[in-house]
């Protein structure tokens, strides 16, 4: 199953501004680490590379900065931001937190219509060697963790999550472009579908919980084996699933 990557396919359509074509050229960029984590960049030379004006560079370079994508300097410009095992650890804590409250309240909730997408995207796959569909793979694991996010009722929670899912897309890009998840991932998000649509509370948090950890440890191996952010210096912690 594919669709496309609407949020990224976007600037070869011509559908957007021009603040949006940059953004979601530039954030793209970041996604595949074409520009890699700590890489200092300025608004005329990403201008110039995704040929599009400064204005609007400026204005993607805010909203990444809101994504924790960007960091700005003083006198500096712009940072594309690190990415640390500490913050790897950090993230995955505070998402399975959240999401085995957000599974708790979704359980039976959901419309029919809802129980049919999170069935399609519970049964979403991948190739390593296709970035396209390793777009796709992202943006469905993303849309499942936020349908369940949105059906507990809370719109908080929701937002909550949704950010955390942003910030971690980089990482699970490197993931699913070093190894072939597609059996493991295809396993939980069935049984976590399947709680979810029974009613199954308890059963919906142990496995979103069981998926969670699973990804950090997956984020934590893709970092380590990875020469390139070897060699940004990773500060941070190992951590066992």
């Amino acid at each position: 199953m594919s669709q496309p990557v609407a949020e990224w396919t976007e600037a070869e359509n011509g559908q957007l501004s021009l603040s949006e074509t940059a953004f979601s050229r530039i954030k793209r960029a970041i996604i595949h680490c074409d520009l890699a984590p700590g890489e200092q960049v300025s608004e005329a030379q990403l201008s110039k590379r995704f040929d599009v004006g400064r204005s609007a560079v400026r204005a993607a370079l805010n909203r990444l900065i809101q994504e924790r994508l960007v960091e700005a300097f003083p006198y500096r410009g712009y940072v594309i931001a690190p990415i640390t095992l500490k913050s790897v650890h950090d993230l995955s804590e505070v998402r399975a937190t959240l999401e085995e409250k957000a599974a708790r309240l979704a359980a039976g909730r959901l419309s029919p219509e809802q129980q049919e997408r999170l069935g399609r995207l519970s049964e979403v796959t991948y190739a390593v060697d296709d970035p396209v569909s390793i777009d796709t793979i992202i943006r469905a694991n993303r849309d499942l963790h936020v349908l369940i996010a949105e059906s507990s009722g809370n719109v908080r929670l929701t937002e909550l999550i949704t950010s955390l899912l942003d910030e971690q897309e980089r990482v699970m890009y490197l993931v699913h472009s070093m190894s072939d998840k597609n059996e493991v991932s295809l396993k939980e998000h069935r049984e976590l579908a399947q709680a979810i649509i029974a009613g199954e509370a308890d059963h919906a948090a142990e496995v979103i919980n069981r998926d969670i950890l699973r990804t950090r440890q997956s984020l934590i191996d893709a970092l380590m084996a990875s020469r390139d952010m070897q060699a940004m210096n990773l500060a941070g912690i190992r951590t066992s699933s």
